[in-house]
């Protein structure tokens, strides 16, 4: 993640990183922002294919959100995959508590390519929500 520091000192770029990522790429995303905290201070998983990882990497990841989501942002939906229900609420109710940055969402009645833009133009509306922007 070397990459991140060189871009960050010789570009001019926001004092925050975000992560995004749709279907099985949101699956990488959401390790990512749950393994690399002092990288990523928010994340846009749409509609992630829970489904298609083990037990192992479930349990990995709930721990290290639950361990270090405080003060980050993290929007998470559901796609209309019936398999990825039972892992999305499972990752609702054990990282509830560990944040109130955190916004989880049910798109699973959407079609599944519409989820990608629909889950980030929700998700860019809750994590900016509080930004002002000034005019000069």
């Amino acid at each position: 993640m070397r990459w991140l520091g060189y871009i960050r000192v010789n570009f001019n770029v926001a004092s925050f990183t975000l992560i995004e990522g749709f279907s099985t790429a949101a699956n990488k995303a959401l390790a990512l922002f749950a393994n690399y905290p002092q990288h990523y201070q928010g994340a846009i998983i749409i509609s992630p294919a829970l489904e298609l990882a083990d037990t192992a990497w479930h349990d990995k990841i709930n721990q290290s959100l639950k361990q270090n989501l405080a003060n980050r942002a993290l929007y998470l939906s559901l796609g209309n995959f019936a398999g990825n229900r039972l892992y999305f609420t499972a990752l609702q109710k054990y990282v509830s508590s560990a944040s109130n940055h955190s916004v989880f969402e049910d798109l699973s009645q959407k079609n599944y390519l519409s989820t990608a833009v629909l889950g980030f133009n929700n998700a860019v509306d809750h994590l900016f929500a509080d930004l002002q922007i000034y005019r000069l």
